[in-house]
């Protein structure tokens, strides 16, 4: 159950002040894209999602996407419109695109952080990877039956 226990629990990305991380001794934000960067149903990107990255970067973050979406021309495309990197079919929880973003960054686990909104993939493998965590809470409500599955049992966990 430690696997799955988020170091923060925030309401959302825009919630986190980028500041504070870099004062916290953090030099790169592994994100997950789908309903922390944005709506999973293809919505438009929130403009205070444009605002958080802007400020990230005057702070001096570095910013990765890491999403397990299967589809790399929609995260491609969205890293593009958000001026990040990013990779898709990460295969979280396993910890490879973790790792793989650290050694891009040259950062250790204690500079990182993961910011998610599933416990099974991104709170996991950030633990998996000895990096710190913060869970999100997601943009949108699940529409799929397996997906509902997955949420109704994070709440069971406490991820909820």
């Amino acid at each position: 159950m430690a696997l799955l226990e988020p170091d923060e629990r925030i309401s959302r990305l825009s919630a986190i002040p980028p500041k504070s991380l870099r004062q916290r001794g953090f030099r790169l934000v592994l994100l997950d894209m789908d309903d922390v960067l944005i709506p999973r149903d293809g919505g438009e990107i929130h403009n205070e999602i444009h605002h958080w990255i802007e400020k990230a970067k005057q702070v001096g973050l570095s910013l990765y996407v890491i999403s397990n979406s299967k589809f790399p021309r929609r995260v491609k495309e969205a890293c593009a419109s958000l001026g990040l990197e990013g990779t898709s079919w990460a295969m979280k929880p396993f910890p490879f695109a973790f790792r793989k973003a650290m050694q891009k960054y040259k950062v250790k686990r204690d500079e990182a952080v993961v910011v998610g909104d599933q416990l099974f993939s991104d709170i996991l493998g950030a633990k998996w990877a000895g990096i710190h965590s913060i869970f999100v809470k997601p943009m949108t409500p699940e529409r799929r039956w397996d997906r509902k599955i997955m949420r109704w049992l994070e709440k069971r966990l406490g991820g909820r």
